[in-house]
């Protein structure tokens, strides 16, 4: 389901004007906001100017209170967030749980980081405030703005650099328009419950038979990668049919992002110092205390492996997807392939595998030879389907045997405007231009055909009586209009 997006409400607070009219003003008049630093003594630095925001007054957004615990990357955000708020007048006119903040900085609170620096080497760590990490944070901008409008659906911060603001606007009018805020809740639940069933139904022992309240304590551990994988596409799926989106296109969207997550994800197993291998002579072994109480010597760092292959997988299903992909659903069912075939060969390396029960047989093992089979399969079948809604550029669609479908509106012209082409005239007017101008052009074409081949290079025929008063008719009308449009 796609929904039309537009802007209700803008703020700005800028090196040019701290609200919108004052920036745009500025704007328009070629006023540069680069100036002599004066936040800090330049004095020592070979930079002396800077964009700095002048003249602003947190105040007029906040109490003195709230002016403390923020940063003044964070005043600023919730400065232009209330004018823009106020500007769309949309307070009250949206349900909460469907109001969402998407908002970024590329660095956060630099400023409370240098001030707080200088505290602890000059002062020492009890002059270090207590709101020092709150206050410089990037994502406390978007918190903040969420928690003063009451806005609970998803509060993303993106930090990108330059490319902050664009990411950020990007992701909100994606969000909107497709409206993926209701799958992304539920998919994560039931990624989340997913993963842990998986661990608790095939963990070895009774300890979750004896003490069921154990099952809910995942502070201790035991989420299953595969479990989060089925479970999030189940309820994210059931979510999507809910709301009437293309399921199998939500799948191939999903699949590039599972392999983002998978590859980021893994290296929270080597911060717990976990998932890791047999031992190993090759020189990227790893080595702690941890992998020491298991086995002796280095180890393979599996979750490496899989993070390098997960990332690498995106990579390639990305491309994949833009110039390829020939139906909604190939993207998914490859990456169900690239993991299986990951996954199959790095869980051999592990020590801490699930078991089959009664069975010496690792589960994740299975379950990626059985997936990456059953997709193999599919792939197969679906050879020659071409249903494709999604992406894919032009050129790779026409090579595939599909039909790209011009999607532009119908354009509804105002007679009565004035032609952004032709000057003076309307648009009525200008058609009517245009429509001579063609006749005259093809008759004159047509003349050129019946002659070719018998006119000299150096002369020319006589045009034809049509082309003749067609060109008197496109004269005629061209001096009226320049009669009109004398003063």
């Amino acid at each position: 389901m796609e929904r039309r997006v537009v802007i209700t409400g803008l703020g700005a607070v800028t090196p040019i004007g701290n609200d919108v009219d004052t920036f745009w003003e500025n704007l328009k008049a070629g006023k540069c906001g680069i100036t002599k630093i004066t936040k800090f003594d330049s004095t020592d630095f070979k930079a002396h100017v800077a964009a700095e925001v002048k003249d602003f007054d947190p105040l007029l957004y906040m109490d003195k209170g709230e002016v403390r615990k923020n940063d003044p990357f964070s005043q600023f955000a919730i400065a232009a967030a209330t004018q823009a708020v106020n500007d769309s007048e949309i307070m009250g006119k949206i349900d909460p749980e469907r109001f969402g903040v998407y908002f970024g900085s590329g660095i956060g609170g630099i400023q409370t980081f240098s001030n707080q620096m200088t505290a602890l080497n000059e002062k020492g760590p009890r002059r270090v405030s207590a709101y020092f990490i709150p206050m410089l944070i990037a994502n406390i901008a978007g918190g903040n703005i969420a928690i003063k409008f009451n806005a609970q659906g998803s509060c993303l911060p993106i930090t990108t650099a330059c490319a902050t603001s664009n990411n950020e606007i990007g992701e909100a009018y994606r969000a909107i328009k497709h409206g993926y805020l209701d799958a992304i809740i539920a998919g994560l639940l039931g990624g989340i419950i997913g993963a842990r069933l998986y661990y608790v139904i095939f963990y070895p022992g009774d300890k979750y038979i004896t003490n069921p309240m154990e099952i809910f304590n995942i502070k201790e551990g035991g989420l299953g990668i595969y479990g989060g994988i089925i479970g999030g596409m189940l309820c994210g799926g059931i979510v999507a049919k809910i709301r009437k989106m293309n399921l199998f296109a939500v799948l191939d969207v999903a699949s590039l992002g599972y392999l983002i997550g998978q590859g980021v994800g893994r290296w929270g197993n080597f911060v717990n110092q976990e998932a890791f291998g047999c031992a190993t002579d090759l020189p990227w072994g790893m080595y702690s205390d941890r992998t020491a109480a298991e086995v002796v010597g280095n180890v393979h760092p599996c979750f490496l492996y899989e993070s390098i292959l997960c990332l690498l997988g995106f990579v390639l299903l990305h491309l994949f997807t833009r110039h390829l992909r020939r139906y909604d659903g190939q993207t998914f069912l490859l990456y169900i392939i690239w993991y299986g075939v990951t996954r199959f060969f790095i869980e051999g390396l592990r020590t801490d595998s699930l078991l089959l029960p009664g069975i010496d047989l690792r589960v994740s093992q299975v379950l990626a030879a059985a997936s990456a089979l059953v997709a193999a399969v599919l792939l197969i079948v679906f050879r020659n389907c071409h249903k494709l809604t999604g992406c894919g550029s032009r050129k790779a669609m026409e090579a595939a045997g599909l039909t790209v479908e011009d999607k532009a509106e119908k354009v509804e012209i105002d007679d009565t405007a004035e032609s952004t082409i032709f000057s003076g005239m309307s648009a009525e007017e200008a058609q009517e231009h245009m429509t001579v101008g063609t006749g005259v052009k093809k008759a004159a074409e047509a003349e050129n055909e019946k002659t070719e081949g018998n006119a000299d290079a150096n002369t020319s025929e006589e045009p034809s009586d049509e082309a003749e008063e067609a060109n008197e008719t496109a004269e005629g009308e061209s001096e009226e209009k320049n009669d009109g449009s004398e003063n």
